[in-house]
């Protein structure tokens, strides 16, 4: 049977690894170029994953609801919730030329992180635009 997902963002984290994210904490990962697609779960619970990102490291990040950050040090092998400095739900999260993240959410919110590969603990400045 087929199930009704909402998706509402999508990554390329190689030439034949896709990861699709969305509502209610679905996850949707491909192997193969997007030809088959099984699901995924980083994180028990159902909170949105709104968006998704990955850097030219191969780290990807899944911002959503409630502030939600989730980091992915292996392309999307692995997964650990970062603590996060805001309660605000995050809307859109972009890679930086420097490996970096940014996110953005309600009330203007703003935040660059900076993930450690080594040490898969995040520094997270708040950068708070209102």
């Amino acid at each position: 049977t087929q199930e009704s997902v909402s998706l509402l963002d999508a990554v390329v984290l190689s030439p034949s690894r896709m990861l699709a994210v969305g509502a209610f904490g679905a996850g949707w990962l491909s192997d193969d170029a997007g030809q088959s697609w099984r699901a995924v779960q980083p994180v028990k619970g159902d909170r949105h994953y709104n968006a998704c990102a990955v850097n030219a490291q191969g780290q990807v990040v899944i911002v959503g609801e409630s502030g939600l950050i989730l980091h992915s040090p292996d392309g999307g092998q692995s997964w650990v919730e970062v603590a996060s400095p805001v309660k605000a739900s995050l809307f859109a999260v972009a890679a930086t030329s420097a490996g970096h993240f940014v996110a953005a959410g309600l009330g203007g919110t703003v935040l660059v992180m900076i993930l450690s590969l080594l040490s898969m603990l995040a520094a997270i400045i708040l950068l708070l635009m209102r």
